[in-house]
């Protein structure tokens, strides 16, 4: 009996926990509580390798505090498949105190989640949409309307000659 008990405490258990272990972020804001002078981002479309983002992936943007340094100031954990007509929406918050948030006229930096991956996107291109009155860089009380994120695990590049050596070259890069 104790035996039965036991199992059916840890079914519930694993049902409750479950989600949160599914969806457990990968990217956290370097803020907490609600956002100082919001910016709002509305995303219509976000791939990664021509696959569209799903439940458990995540969008995340970045900024660069005064030492150069990437910080969190926005993120989503997507519910759902991404489309024009169920766009992700999420707010970024503008710096505070300093350090804790985005800086206004600071270029917008994307990163992208794959859950199913473990993987970390970090060459992303956002497009906007055209109409005016909406934001491309950080506004407080701003937003962003984005079109669509494409994001690529890989970049290639070809190289048109090479002339001081005969046969293939391997060379790694750093981007």
């Amino acid at each position: 009996m104790k035996n039965l008990l036991l199992k059916g405490l840890l079914a519930i258990l694993a049902t409750i926990l479950m989600p949160h272990l599914i969806n457990a972020q990968h990217f956290t804001t370097i803020w907490s509580g609600s956002p100082y002078q919001p910016m709002a981002f509305v995303v219509q479309g976000a791939s990664i390798d021509g696959v569209n983002l799903e439940s458990g992936d995540e969008i995340a943007v970045f900024d660069e505090d005064a030492s150069g340094n990437e910080i969190c100031v926005g993120t989503v954990v997507l519910t759902g498949p991404i489309t024009p007509s169920t766009p992700s929406s999420f707010s970024a918050s503008h710096e505070e105190n300093g350090g804790d948030g985005f800086i206004t006229g600071n270029t917008i930096i994307y990163k992208l989640w794959d859950n199913s991956e473990s993987l970390e996107i970090t060459m992303v291109v956002p497009t906007y949409t055209t109409f005016p009155g909406f934001d491309e860089v950080y506004s407080p009380l701003g937003t962003a309307i984005v079109t669509s994120l494409v994001g690529s695990s890989s970049v290639e590049t070809t190289a048109s000659s090479i002339t001081t050596c005969q046969g293939s070259v391997i060379d790694s890069v750093d981007v």
